[in-house]
């Protein structure tokens, strides 16, 4: 679990605030594979314009093949937005896999292999 807070001073305008928030658990219901859950918010505050919080939750399977290293792990999760991600201070081309759109609720779904050395 944890937070974060901005405070912006722009060089034209009014200074602001962001705030946001994540909280996240998991279980590993086998020595190798692990359920987890992460909701997700951030409020734009008092950032100037007509912006709406960003609010997502996800559910995920982890799948880590080797019990004597985290290095290697398979991860399948579907995660979903509440509301428009077009109207919140999240950018769309961020990473995270959604797509630009005013429509609420969008769902998301990935397959990932990570690896390390």
């Amino acid at each position: 679990m944890y937070g974060s807070w901005r405070y912006i001073v722009p060089q034209n305008g009014p200074d602001f605030q962001n705030y946001g928030f994540l909280a996240q658990a998991s279980w590993f219901f086998t020595e190798k594979a692990a359920l987890y859950g992460r909701y997700d918010w951030i409020s734009p505050g008092n950032q100037p314009g007509s912006l709406d919080n960003f609010n997502s939750v996800t559910l995920g399977l982890n799948f880590l093949p080797f019990t004597f290293t985290n290095r290697y792990k398979l991860t399948l999760e579907t995660s979903y937005v509440l509301d428009s991600i077009s109207s919140t201070i999240v950018p769309t081309g961020s990473g995270l896999g959604y797509l630009p759109t005013a429509d609420d609720g969008q769902f998301l779904l990935r397959l990932q292999l990570q690896f390390g050395f």
